[in-house]
């Protein structure tokens, strides 16, 4: 058996040749990790992109808000304005703080009065659906009563006819199984006969 090749030894060419193969699948390991990483920079380069354009989105959108909210307030300020303008004057403070309470005390009571008819109203509702469906229910209770006692009925009768028909049949069958003896009597006395 040889053991060397163009002057190397085969052990140490395998040797060096197993040694290259394991350099090989490491970088080769090396450079599918790279691939990977440089893959999810580049989607991290998108989402960072995605995300730039939504906060460029929402920083329109939070100006816009702004400038609302400065309409809304030059509005509420000209509508306070309006307002105290209108408000009356009034030289004695309790008695204009006792016009509110009565106000109130009014709207309350009509809040109240508008509260009991409503929850009486409700009530009666729901005592008209509870009637309606006690009778849809009696209704369909008695409809069950009626189709049960049919279908007791129509099961007696189908019991009494079957009863009947079987009761027939062990009459004909009586009545075959003593033709067959008949007929089995007379063959044994033709078979008899035909013997002698």
């Amino acid at each position: 058996m040889r053991k060397s090749l163009f002057g190397y030894k085969i052990k140490e060419t395998d040797n060096l040749f197993n040694s290259m193969q394991n350099h090989i699948d490491v970088l080769t390991g090396k450079i599918t990790g790279l691939n990977a990483e440089l893959a999810a920079k580049r989607d991290a380069v998108i989402d960072v992109e995605k995300y730039e354009q939504k906060v460029a989105q929402l920083k329109e959108k939070l100006v816009s808000l702004e400038n609302e909210n400065a309409d809304l307030k030059k509005q509420f300020e000209e509508i306070q304005s309006v307002k105290k303008s209108e408000e009356p004057k009034v030289e004695n403070k309790a008695e204009y703080i006792g016009k509110i309470y009565m106000t109130a005390y009014e709207d309350a009571e009509k809040i109240k009065k508008n509260a009991t008819y409503e929850v009486e109203e409700y009530k009666k509702q729901i005592e008209n659906v509870k009637s309606e469906a006690k009778q849809k229910l009696e209704s369909v209770l008695s409809g069950v009563r009626e189709k049960q006692n049919n279908m007791e009925s129509l099961l007696k009768e189908s019991i009494k006819q079957i009863a009947a028909t079987l009761n027939e049949f062990g009459l004909q069958s009586d009545e075959i199984y003593e033709k067959i003896q008949e007929l089995e009597e007379s063959n044994t006395l033709e078979a008899s006969k035909s013997e002698q």
